[in-house]
């Protein structure tokens, strides 16, 4: 593992646990510490001196979504591990394993200790594709200090949800899919990498609920586009969400 101070990288550890192709996650506290969680089911932690192992006792922690994060009191979490949530508190983790309940995607901790997760719903209308998970909502949560639920509010309203780009990589074609809590204006344009427009997937008004559009690597001309990275934007009403995905031929 290297280290780039600004003018020169140094290598800071020779831990055969920790290699490039091994980290899930990275991610520096406020006190400058940083934090490794580790496919082995290892969890470090880099002082600017010595390492520490901070590795949960019979947890995987494996997965591709897995998140650091930092509360305000600067406690870590860990998520999307094999027992839920994982709270590192008074030198011990703590599970949360009702919240895999949810099948959340990204979280994060607002300033005053609130736990915001977006979820996923599972349907079926993709039928070239089979089932698939969709946006589902935004919820938060709040704790007490022994890490149980003290308040939790669900399907929060939000207008519009996350891309989900399937599948990504992708030739010839991929599905965008997203949804709308209220009908309104929308309007999903794909662009290149530099910016330039590409083609016009979706410029009308639409109701409510599930949407999902097949764009099938070409431009509004009708041409074939190259290989690369492209980008869908999204607008409705005052929202715009974005998402990459990559054209091989």
């Amino acid at each position: 593992m290297c280290c780039f101070d600004g003018s020169n990288w140094r290598r800071i550890t020779d831990i055969d646990d920790i290699t490039n192709n091994s980290i899930v996650d990275i991610n520096i506290d406020k006190k400058g510490h940083v934090w490794f969680a580790v496919t082995n089911n290892t969890v470090w932690c880099y002082d600017g001196n010595k390492w520490h192992n901070h590795s949960p006792e019979n947890v995987s922690i494996q997965s591709s979504d897995i998140e650091i994060l930092f509360d305000s009191n600067e406690d870590t979490w860990i998520t999307h591990t094999s027992e839920g949530i994982l709270h590192y508190q008074n030198g011990s983790w703590i599970s949360n394993d009702w919240l895999n309940l949810y099948r959340s995607y990204d979280y994060t901790f607002s300033p005053d200790g609130k736990l915001y997760s977006c979820s996923q719903a599972y349907d079926s209308f993709m039928s070239s594709y089979g089932g698939f998970y969709y946006p589902g909502g935004l919820q938060y949560y709040t704790f007490d200090t022994q890490t149980k639920v003290v308040e939790q509010k669900t399907n929060l309203p939000v207008e519009l949800s996350v891309l989900i780009i399937f599948p990504n990589p992708f030739n010839p074609s991929t599905a965008i899919s997203y949804t709308l809590s209220k009908a309104g204006y929308t309007e999903l344009v794909i662009y290149s990498i530099s910016g330039q427009k590409i083609r016009t997937l979706v410029d009308n008004y639409q109701t409510p609920g599930n949407h999902s559009v097949i764009w099938n690597g070409r431009d509004d001309n009708g041409r074939a586009v190259s290989s690369g990275i492209y980008i869908s934007q999204l607008k409705f009403g005052d929202s715009i969400v974005t998402g990459k995905m990559l054209l091989i031929k």
